[in-house]
């Protein structure tokens, strides 16, 4: 997979890659040079979810060619790139969730004032068309929606101080999903912030 990125010096850079059935390790290469170390994964029957990220604010600024690649056979993917600001340190990663439901969530007891919790939820639909709303949290991007196809989800939240947060969409039809999250720590007061649109791409 490849995608056209422009990355901004010190940001942060997430990257969920999605995948039909394999636990694969990805080597992620972009033109500066960026190292990205896989900081957590999940599978719940099918599909795999694993996240991947920068140093936190350690990011060179990158514009071009970003490209994910491994050594498995080729098979349905997407990968979702999430460019974030503000980033003192990644406090929390490698947290899930999983379950059968109409409300795919993850919920997180944040470590400091202002830090924000990221979340994405990949799911199977199974029939018909599935429509994605926002429940808990912001949701940031979504896709799929036709039958036999994957449908996911990007939620932010955060809280003021530290206390139980939680990601969460509603979607029209119940099926089995997963969820896996990361919490961003907040440089001074400022929360994290993602660079909006998410980059997604899907083979």
């Amino acid at each position: 997979m490849s995608v056209t990125v422009n990355i901004t010096k010190g940001d942060t850079v997430l990257i969920f890659i999605m995948e039909q059935s394999a636990n694969r390790t990805f080597t992620i290469a972009d033109p500066a040079g960026n190292s990205y170390t896989r900081l957590g994964a999940i599978m719940f029957g099918s599909p795999y979810l694993q996240v991947y990220s920068t140093a936190a604010g350690g990011a060179k600024a990158s514009s071009g060619t970003m490209t994910m690649t491994n050594s498995g056979a080729a098979e349905r993917s997407a990968a979702l790139v999430v460019d974030a600001y503000n980033v003192g340190s990644i406090t929390q990663y490698d947290l899930t969730a999983s379950g059968t439901s109409v409300t795919p969530a993850l919920t997180n007891g944040t470590l400091d004032n202002n830090n924000l919790f990221v979340t994405e939820m990949l799911w199977y639909y199974a029939s018909g068309n599935t429509t994605v709303s926002a429940n808990q949290g912001t949701l940031q991007s979504s896709f799929g929606g036709t039958a036999a196809t994957y449908g996911g989800a990007l939620v932010t939240n955060t809280s003021a101080t530290p206390a139980s947060v939680t990601d969460s969409v509603t979607i029209s039809q119940s099926t089995g999903w997963n969820a896996l999250g990361v919490e961003l720590r907040s440089v001074q007061l400022n929360v994290p912030t993602v660079d909006l649109p998410p980059v997604l791409i899907q083979s």
